[in-house]
């Protein structure tokens, strides 16, 4: 199928809000889905944009990591969730749907704070197209 990359950013926004979108219980990677979480996490993507535009994408990963709090698995707080939303479309092998990876290795936050400026703003400014469709899909589906 011949698509644009914008449709694959489109597509990969909106999987993440449905994913979002049902309550559930915790399963291995999902974390439990709830109203609270669906109100903390609809405020990170919202304020994200904004944050990567004044202190930049290593600034906002950091932020999200922290308060984290070093959760992983089912037992991520709505800011890790979030932390791996973006890393999974910036980082890996590039793909049918994750045509536009920036890194090859799987550690966003590492790969970030190594990679040459050139790099950086890339995946900056990937992070923000991405972020403009998620944006819109958890205002459409997840504010309150």
């Amino acid at each position: 199928m011949n698509r644009t990359l914008e449709q694959y950013r489109a597509q990969y926004g909106l999987h993440f809000i449905q994913t979002l979108r049902k309550n559930g219980p915790a399963d291995g990677e999902k974390p439990e889905i709830n109203d609270k979480f669906r109100e903390k996490i609809n405020t990170l993507i919202q304020k994200a944009p904004v944050q990567i535009m004044q202190n930049g994408l290593g600034q906002l990963l950091a932020f999200l990591l922290a308060d984290n709090e070093g959760k992983e698995g089912q037992y991520r707080e709505p800011a890790g969730f979030f932390y791996d939303h973006l890393a999974k479309w910036l980082c890996g092998p590039a793909d049918e749907s994750h045509p536009s990876r920036i890194y090859d290795e799987s550690d966003l936050i590492e790969q970030l704070c190594t990679s040459d400026r050139r790099q950086y703003v890339r995946a900056q400014r990937e992070a923000l197209l991405l972020l403009s469709w998620t944006k819109k899909f958890s205002a459409a589906w997840l504010a309150g």
